[in-house]
């Protein structure tokens, strides 16, 4: 799955010449777009392992929905827990078409090794998928191993045992796989209700590091784990206005408990020392709050040396206006090791990449970050480097692009050991892949890895990011295209995908509408049918253009402004926007405000020109971006100060350290002082993260997230590359 935020052309290779000879053709499914209330209606559901690769069936014909080319395949499949439906085999041939996909759907693969749950139809004696072309509603991979003896519970749905399967563990599958499939989407196929059901249960039976995977998404969800993470360590009252909630004027009486260990020592950031709970492990204080200085203030709580959930943030209303108190969710034990995270994008002639790591600064005690990436062009790489730094380290690449090439960004991750004794300590006992998932971003966890090591650097796993790159000018490329394939190409370019929002469509209008090798009267046809079927603002756009080459927009005879509506491809309604999927995927992965933060460490550390180009939408204001480029000033001071004397307690560490190993004895105790420059650390963060948001307010938030969820995208062809790096 490609998800590109800026204009982006895709050509597809695809013969010609070739007759039908299969007795399958291209049909539309009855739900194109699976929903959870559709599986039910699902012929056959079965849960299998491919056992031989896709491979053709039949030539390339022509599709008779929509004219492009496409080819059947079918693969292997061995059979090991029908859900639905009737299969007596053990062994099945499945059948599926691949071709040309509009937008941002994933092509149908089916690959030897790989465990899915499929989602087919009958046609004739075969079976085939659900869906053609898009894996989107026929394909879902397991990654909790094999099921051998799962059985559908009496009286479940359906829905409710798709879930159950992908999240039980089989055969052979450790906590750092459970958390990977806890971490995946699922809404295409299973409701909220299946979901909170099974992850509860996880929360009740699982392991503690994947207890903790299930409960960091239930409570994101706003919904109770089952167990003592389901009442927030830190409460907020307002106590001059109780029906008040979540708000403040300046002068209010605000009352602040935090629960936590008894009888320990209860620190705020930026405040110091406050109190020290008490037999119950609760500690309350009352103040007078008085207007947040910069317009925002945000507190971190420690109980002890751990920081406790949610950070506390106040934002103040213009003028003494009423504020408002906001909460973020931090502490869980998967946000304290560390996390890594990979970016790329195209901006005009080049591909801008960036990937860094972040330790926890008690992490940082014990290992150096180190940052270890490669950038593929086509496949074959064509830039590496490493950076090592002490609790963080990051890169920042421009690379020229070339036209139609793709770029995959490859960010590999390793702790760095400080002390050794024959062989390398490794305290947090961290294990190679640690660093779990094959996404953008990843949380570091401790997963019983071995108390010494062989090698000093520990490779935690890799993030990755892909775009398929496209310069300013694409005339040359599209020369030696024929009439057919230009056209091809242009209205891929030109149909609304899954998830492409208004920004998007007038971006690739803007894109191609100069390229004088399309020809005018096929740039003219094709502005024309955008026109005719898109929204207001599109539609707008594509006049401009037309009126530009001296032709009229009229608007079709039948057409009424209620049908002009986006043309969606294949999908008789519009489905939930890939975007918003992808937003809510990053905040089960990590945090949003380390993927704000690092975002705003990318834009401090590029030309502004091309950060403009590359990241300001076409809704931010010169104001807001201005606000936008301070805070990644602002951000990348308060990380360079508080690293400065996270890195002056780390060498005074690691001196008594090594003194104590000389002497044959343990290492030191960690210095309560980097726990409290830890909390001050995530404070900053969430502070620029929550100050921003409150400016752009929530419509334009939500679009900022969306843009972070897209350059911060999943990479599919990660596990391609990391299984050739291991050969």
């Amino acid at each position: 799955m490609r998800i590109a935020l800026f204009p982006v052309i895709v050509v597809i290779a695809i013969g010609y010449g070739y007759r039908q000879n299969s007795v399958m053709t291209e049909s539309k499914p009855e739900h194109p777009i699976l929903q959870p209330s559709d599986v039910a209606e699902t012929p056959v559901i079965l849960e299998g392992l491919v056992v031989a690769d896709g491979v053709p069936a039949a030539p390339v014909q022509k599709s008779p929905l929509d004219g492009r080319f496409v080819q059947l395949r079918k693969g292997r499949v061995h059979v090991e827990n029908v859900l639905q439906g009737k299969v007596s085999q053990s062994d099945v041939d499945v059948f599926y078409f691949i071709g040309d996909i509009p937008g941002s759907a994933e092509a149908i693969g089916l690959r030897a090794g790989e465990r899915n749950i499929l989602f087919l139809r009958r046609d004739g004696t075969k079976l085939r998928t659900n869906e053609d072309r898009s894996a989107n509603g026929c394909l879902l991979k397991v990654v909790t191993g094999p099921h051998p003896n799962f059985r559908r519970a009496p009286g479940a749905s359906i829905n409710q045992t798709i879930i159950d399967l992908l999240l039980t563990r089989g055969s052979g599958v450790d906590d750092k796989q459970m958390i990977a499939a806890i971490d995946k989407n699922y809404s295409r196929f299973v409701g909220e209700e299946q979901v909170v059901k099974t992850l509860q249960r996880l929360a009740s039976v699982e392991s503690p590091v994947v207890r903790e995977a299930a409960c960091q998404d239930l409570l994101f969800s706003k919904h109770p784990c089952g167990h003592e993470h389901e009442v927030a360590a830190v409460a907020i009252r307002n106590l001059t206005h109780p029906n008040a909630s979540g708000t403040f004027r300046p002068g209010d009486r605000i009352q602040t408990t935090v629960t936590g260990a008894a009888h320990q020592t209860v620190y705020r950031s930026g405040t110091g020392r406050v109190g020290v709970t008490d037999g119950n492990g609760r500690f309350t204080l009352t103040e007078t709050l008085h207007q947040p200085g910069r317009g925002t203030r945000t507190d971190v709580w420690l109980v002890g040396t751990e920081e406790v959930s949610p950070a506390v943030s106040y934002v103040a209303g213009v003028h003494g206006a009423q504020g408002e108190i906001t909460t973020t969710a931090i502490g869980n034990p998967r946000d304290r090791y560390g996390m890594g995270i990979s970016a790329l994008s195209v901006s005009g002639n080049s591909v801008i990449t960036y990937s860094g790591m972040l330790l926890d600064y008690y992490t940082s005690l014990y290992y150096d970050a180190q940052e270890a990436d490669t950038l593929y062009e086509d496949s074959k790489p064509i830039k590496s480097g490493t950076n090592s730094g002490g609790a963080s380290a990051r890169q920042l690449w421009e690379t020229k692009v070339t036209s139609w090439a793709d770029y995959f960004l490859q960010g590999n991750h390793y702790a760095v050991a400080a002390f050794q004794t024959g062989t390398f300590l490794n305290p947090m006992k961290f294990s190679e892949g640690s660093c779990f998932g094959t996404t953008s971003n990843c949380q570091i966890v401790p997963l019983d890895g071995p108390a010494q090591v062989a090698k000093t650097a520990i490779l935690l796993g890799h993030t990755g990011a892909d775009q398929t790159a496209v310069p300013q000018n694409a005339d040359w490329a599209l020369k030696g295209l024929d009439p057919d394939s230009k056209a091809m190409v242009l209205n891929a370019v030109l149909t609304r995908g899954e998830g492409a929002d208004d920004a998007h469509m007038i971006a690739m209008i803007n894109q191609v509408a100069h390229e004088h090798e399309f020809g005018n009267n096929l740039m003219v046809k094709k502005l024309q049918e955008v026109a005719d079927r898109e929204t207001p603002a599109v539609r707008a756009k594509a006049c401009s253009e037309l009126r530009r080459l001296k032709h009229p927009c009229a608007k079709r005879p039948g057409r009424t402004s209620a049908s002009r509506q986006p043309a969606v491809v294949r999908h008789e309604t519009k489905p939930a926007p890939a975007s918003a999927m992808e937003a809510s995927r990053l905040q089960t992965a990590i945090p949003k405000y380390v993927v704000f933060a690092h975002f705003l460490l990318m834009i401090h550390g590029m030309d502004e020109k091309k950060s403009v180009r590359a990241f300001r939408p076409n809704w931010m204001t010169r104001a807001q971006w201005e606000a936008l480029r301070s805070g990644a000033s602002v951000l990348t001071r308060e990380l360079a100060m508080l690293d400065s004397r996270a890195h002056a307690v780390t060498v005074a560490f690691r001196r008594s350290g090594e003194l104590a190993l000389r002497r044959g004895k343990p290492l030191p105790p960690p210095p309560v002082e980097i726990f409290r420059l830890q909390a001050m650390r995530t404070a900053a963060m969430v502070n620029r993260t929550v100050s921003f948001q409150a400016m752009l307010g929530r419509r334009n938030r939500l679009s900022l997230e969306a843009i972070l969820a897209n350059q911060f995208a999943r990479a599919d062809r990660l596990e391609y590359f990391a299984h050739n790096d291991r050969q």
